[in-house]
């Protein structure tokens, strides 16, 4: 369910950017991260996740969304964009298998049938 809550909770005044979340408190379930990922691709059109304005220059490898799930902790990426979002959320009911990323490091989190990365799309298990 996408309310009024997390659009000022979660997405900058302006709805273009989510507002970068603590890691020491996380979303604990995959329906408010995928609620939080819906809200911002329904008022978004184009850009990333992260705002640089806010807090310090984008590196492409902030985390900004943090999540822990069965004592695992996740982070999405603030160079995560819209169509990867767009994605991932068309695979939601697909299990999340970790793969590894480009340097050989298995933390990259995908949901594709196929087990493919999402172009676009940057969450990832934390080590």
């Amino acid at each position: 369910m996408i309310t009024q809550e997390i659009f000022s909770r979660f997405l900058t005044s302006d709805g273009r950017h989510i507002k970068k979340m603590s890691k020491a408190k996380p979303l604990t379930s995959k329906e408010a991260f995928f609620n939080i990922l819906k809200a911002w691709s329904m008022v978004m059109r184009k850009d990333g996740i992260e705002d640089a304005e806010i807090g310090q220059e984008a590196t492409g490898n902030t985390a900004v969304l943090w999540l822990t799930l069965g004592g695992k902790k996740y982070y999405l990426n603030g160079d995560t964009r819209l169509h990867g979002v767009r994605e991932f959320l068309k695979n939601k009911d697909n299990p999340w298998v970790v793969i590894p990323n480009l340097n050989g490091v298995r933390n990259k989190v995908v949901n594709t049938p196929e087990h493919k990365p999402v172009e676009g799309f940057f969450l990832y298990l934390e080590h």
